[in-house]
């Protein structure tokens, strides 16, 4: 999100945790970009239809969607004798 930002885009980040999204939105609003979170649970429904809700912008285009679920999550810290 922040690299994108940076590069000027509007972006809109999710996730299942508000207290990370709330520290990624702060540090892309003190880089002087915009965006908006929204905390969601994807592999729920209505996680997946608030989101698209949110994430819509005033012209509803999408230029650039990175799906990256899972990222920073470690299997072998949470299931070591797996």
């Amino acid at each position: 999100m922040k690299l994108f930002a940076a590069e000027g885009a509007k972006v809109v980040g999710g996730s299942r945790t508000q207290a990370n999204l709330d520290e990624t939105l702060a540090q892309v609003r003190a880089g002087g970009g915009e965006g908006i979170v929204v905390a969601r649970d994807l592999a729920a429904d209505s996680g997946q239809k608030r989101w698209c809700r949110r994430r819509s912008t005033p012209t509803r285009r999408v230029d650039i969607l990175v799906h990256a679920a899972g990222v920073g999550y470690s299997w072998m810290e949470k299931s070591p004798a797996r």
